[in-house]
């Protein structure tokens, strides 16, 4: 059941194609790609940044690790961390370098 709930997520229209460069080689998938807005006080001052994630279906990418190369609109990303879910999706947190 849970799969359909993905299945039917990644059947909007909305999806791109990113890149992802796992230890099986590279390989086209379907994702969200976000960029959150965060902030973080340091030393009494706000600092801003991005963090980029995308949202997969977990059975797109089972062998992705930390430190896998992710390419989305030509920009080289490289996973930080993989947060999978119950319901067949999974986060992959993305840093820039």
């Amino acid at each position: 059941m849970s799969l359909d709930i993905a299945e039917n997520c990644f059947d909007t229209g909305f999806e791109e194609d990113v890149v992802i460069t796992a230890a099986s080689g590279p390989q086209t998938i379907k994702a969200h790609f976000h960029s959150k807005y965060v902030v973080a006080n340091l030393f009494n001052m706000n600092i801003e940044a991005a963090s980029p994630m995308v949202e997969v279906m977990t059975d797109d990418c089972p062998d992705v690790k930390n430190g896998d190369a992710l390419v989305y609109k030509g920009k080289t990303y490289f996973v930080k961390e993989r947060q999978p879910d119950s319901d067949g999706f999974t986060f992959i947190i993305l840093a820039e370098d």
